[in-house]
This record gives structure tokens, sequence and C-alpha cells, in this order.
């Protein structure tokens, strides 16, 4: 029989940039084992572009208390909505916990339904588990929330080590820790791990991530993703999208963010919309076409970019100055494709940054949620082409384009010698995981 080895967290093909983290992540294992394996990965939803790709799918055990919830309209949390997830959280805490003692679990088992049974099944028998890169690991809340977070984002890691399994954690980004308790938690975990590595600066140091310990640093694996498509793809997307080869793309990804470390985060959101309706016309007038690319789709409002970006083009007068691709059946190389022919990105997606640049196409990032923008970016000596979300005007997003233009070869350079230096990188990461299997 072949090893089997799981992908954790849940992850599905909705988030082209985890999408990506999770077949890189694949890629890794398959070069680490010498022999064939079945590699599994965990979700909670659409996984068929994955599958194409050989990888099976399993249940996640431990759902996001928002399962209850049929209102997928939750840009803004509210104190209902807060409540009503907490009283699920206690009860998750409950049942899921008796799942981390092999006695308890034992005499739960044959009452869990037949989604769980298959997946506490594979956490017996598999080899090992990696978790895929990513910034899942922080806390912004503080308090009882906070802590239930910390438990829900490593309770599949838990489970994995309370059945002995190896865990190794691909390069993530760490933090911020809003509390004591939560970095204690986290900092007592990764003491159990066989690996754990950071994907950027920030996170890698004891004195900036917030865990008050070093932690290897390598590249994001969305870094090493390939480009699989042959020379006639292009004509072939630009046919499908109404594309002109004569046009000079922007390409833009952006979201709906809910701004929740502001004090007025409805006019931030506001302000962030109305930024790329400036910055729209801004580009037609300097000889760019704005491309609006939907890089994650997704059942919650909060998660889907196509919302956001119906609400800014409902704003711009002129429909012909800008394009839009929403396409269900893109996947990540899709899209790396697709960047990889505009002139420059702006960013808000961070992996629509990384496809980007590892094509040598100039981007600038918008920041948000923890130091995986700023961290990266920083690393790639590209710090002055990173705009924290919540700071993005108008005038600061056209003087860093101006300055990107006139810069763009000193850019390009840096971009080569990051990669350069990545791809060493990579090799090393493989070897350190091979030592400890």
């Amino acid at each position: 029989m072949s090893k089997k080895v799981l992908i954790i967290p849940s992850c599905t093909d909705l988030n082209r940039g985890d999408q990506a983290l999770v077949l890189e992540t694949a890629n890794v294992i398959k070069n680490v084992y010498d022999e064939k394996i079945d590699i599994y990965m965990m979700s909670d939803g659409e996984t068929k572009q994955c599958e194409k790709f050989g990888l099976k799918s399993f249940s996640d055990i431990l759902k996001h208390p928002s399962r209850i919830s049929k209102n997928n309209h939750n840009i803004k949390y509210n104190k209902s909505i807060i409540i009503k997830w907490g009283l699920v959280a206690i009860k998750d805490l409950i049942s899921s916990s008796l799942l981390l003692n092999r006695f308890t679990r034992a005499i739960i088992y044959p009452f869990l339904n037949e989604e769980k049974k298959k997946s506490i099944t594979l956490y017996k028998e598999c080899d090992s588990c990696y978790v895929k890169g990513g910034g899942f690991l922080h806390d912004y809340s503080g308090g009882l929330v906070g802590i239930y977070t910390m438990y829900y984002l490593t309770f599949h890691i838990r489970l994995a080590l309370a059945m002995n399994k190896k865990v190794y954690i691909m390069p993530n980004s760490f933090g911020p820790f809003k509390s004591k308790t939560t970095k204690k938690m986290l900092n007592k975990l990764l003491n159990k791990v066989s690996i754990v590595t950071a994907r950027e600066s920030i996170s890698a140091s004891g004195k900036t991530n917030g865990l008050d310990r070093d932690i290897p640093l390598f590249p994001d694996l969305a870094f090493f993703l390939s480009d699989s498509y042959e020379k006639n793809k292009w004509q072939q997307f630009m046919e499908k999208y109404n594309l002109k080869e004569e046009e000079k793309y922007v390409a833009i990804t952006v979201r709906p963010y809910r701004f929740y470390q502001y004090e007025n985060p409805q006019e931030k959101y506001v302000q962030y919309k109305n930024t790329f309706v400036e910055f729209t016309k801004f580009l037609n007038e300097k000889g760019y076409k704005p491309l609006f690319v939907v890089h994650t789709r997704a059942i919650n409002d909060h998660e889907n970019d196509e919302l956001c970006i119906k609400e800014i083009i409902s704003d711009i007068d002129d429909k012909e100055s800008y394009k839009v691709i929403k396409d269900d059946s893109l996947n990540c190389y899709d899209l790396k494709f697709i960047y990889k022919h505009c002139k420059y990105i702006i960013g808000t997606r961070f992996h629509s940054v990384i496809f980007s640049i590892t094509n040598k196409v100039p981007a600038i990032a918008i920041t948000y949620g923890g130091n995986k923008g700023n961290g990266i970016m920083k690393d790639m000596d590209l710090s002055q082409y990173a705009i924290e979300i919540g700071k993005l005007t108008f005038s600061n997003l056209k003087n860093k384009f101006e300055n990107l233009e006139k810069e763009e070869a000193d850019v390009i350079i840096k971009i080569e010698n990051y990669i350069e230096e990545s791809n060493k990188k990579y090799k090393e990461l493989i070897k350190k995981i091979k030592k400890s299997i």
C-alpha cells in the first residue's frame, strides 16, 4: 500500500492563492518521498480543480461557527453574529476536545457522522501532515474570542500531534497576537511539530513576530507555481475575454474588507473603493487599460472579490475604460498566465502579486492582515511599493505607480535577485524535510 499524507488546514478551489499553496505543498511532498504516495487535502467545499491535479479530498473535522448562518452577506460583524457564533463555538470546543484524547476519542467515535469517521480514519492511517503555507496563525481579537480562534485555527494540527503524527508547517506568516495567552498556546504547539518555517523575515524573527522565537525563513511556496501553458494559450484568452494585443493592461485585484482595526470601517471601505474609481481614470489618461480580476471566488460576501469589483465599476461612467475577468473555471495556473501578460499589477490579493512577480511583472501591494504583504515586499527590498489598506488614497497610489514606471528596471532586477535566492532556499527546504522523515 502507498503511504498517505495529509495537507491541512481546510482549503477549496475558490481562493486561487490558497489553491496554489496546496498544490505547491503537494509538490514539496512529492519531492520529499522516494516512493508512491497518496496526497489528501482537507476541504469544506469545492475541490474539483485540485483533484484534477491528483489530490484527494477529505472533510475538515472542526468547522467554523459561521456554518450555522444562512446569511452570507457578512461584510461587517454585529453583536447578533458574535453571540450566535460564540454559542456554537462553546459546543464545538467541548465536542472537539474529546477527539484530542485517545480514550475519549474511542468512546465518541461510534457517534460521529460518516464524514468525520472517514477523516479520523485518514488521520490514523496517514504517515504525516503538512500545514500548507499561508498566514492563518494570528490573533486579532484577544480575550476569549482570540483564545478560541487560536484553538480553532490549530485544532487539526493538535489532532495530528495527538495521534503521534509528524507535522511539517510550510512557510507561513505569524502574528499579530493581541494576547499573551494565544502566543503561549502557539509557542507550546510549535515546540511539538517536526519542522516550522516562516515565509518572510518579520515572521521569522523573534524580535518582530510576537512569538519571541526565531523561525527558519523560506519563500512563500506560490513563488514556485509553474507556467503550464503553450504559446497559443494567450491568444485563446484574448479571444475569450475580448482582450486586445495593443492594450497595455494593468491588473487590479480588490476585495471586500471589514477594516475591523479602524474606528470608521465603513468610511475606510468607501475610501478604498473610491481610490480605484479615480485610479481607473488616471490609468486611462496614461494610456493603460485597468483589468479587474476576480482572484478569489466565495460564498460569503466578505471574501467575494466580484462584489467589490461591481461596487467599484458601478461608479465608473465610461464602461469601455476597463475590463473585468470573472471566470469560475480558471485555476491558479490560469490566473498566473493572465497576470504574466499585464504591464503592472495593483494587488490587494497578495498572491496575485506573487503570481505576477514570478513573471517579472512589477507590482504595488495593498497590504492587510498581518505580516505577509509588508514582510515579503520588505524581503524583496520593495517596501516602497506596499501600501497599508487603511492608508490607501488615490494620491499615494498615483505617486507610487509613477515611481514604479520610472524605476521599473531596478524593480525587475530586485525581483530577479529574490527569485534566484528563493530557488536555492527551496532546495534547502526539501533537504531539511527529508532529513526529518
